[in-house]
């Protein structure tokens, strides 16, 4: 696990604030050729970015610079001042899920953020086949998303989230 203290340090720039609030939770599949995101801004609720391609990446985390370029999971929490971009255009895939905070809360000890508690971000480096064992269950959780359960919180997403952030834990407890 790469947690976010080193790296070349940016000059503060514009803070945009993202404002469209997540009542509970929402994942997007992106496809995209190269992807642009340089303006920091931050959020009110935890991202995971699960990226799958090998694309060189460059990501501000706080003011500090930090590249990569093969897949990994990125985890940002609420108010982490952030922003990425590809260094090209080339096929970009990953999955963006956002969380309530409160939805840990409200689902402590079945959705657990585990080695994710009190970080800013980290950065979990993973190799194709871990990456693959997530596929799955984010596209079950999109295709549950995407047939209008958007705001739902019943037991199938409980399920699936409890799942993800399972082998979240074991992926980040053996790097």
């Amino acid at each position: 696990i790469h947690f976010c203290t080193k790296g070349s340090h940016l000059p503060m720039r514009d803070i945009s604030y993202w404002i469209e609030p997540v009542d509970t939770w929402r994942i997007s599949k992106i496809i995209t050729d190269g992807y642009q995101m340089t303006a920091e801004h931050l959020h009110t609720h935890h991202e995971l970015s699960f990226n799958f391609s090998y694309v060189p990446i460059r990501h501000s985390i706080n003011g500090h610079l930090y590249e990569t370029n093969t897949p990994y999971i990125v985890y940002r929490a609420p108010f982490t001042l952030h922003s990425s971009n590809t260094l090209n255009n080339d096929p970009y895939i990953r999955y963006k899920l956002d969380l309530n905070p409160y939805l840990f809360s409200i689902y402590d000890g079945i959705i657990s953020m585990g080695n994710f508690h009190n970080a800013n971000e980290y950065i979990i480096p993973a190799t194709n086949d871990q990456m693959e064992s997530f596929r799955h269950l984010l596209d079950m959780l999109d295709e549950y998303y995407q047939t209008g359960n958007n705001n739902s919180f019943d037991k199938t997403c409980v399920g699936l989230l409890a799942a993800i952030f399972g082998k979240l834990s074991n992926l980040s407890d053996h790097v």
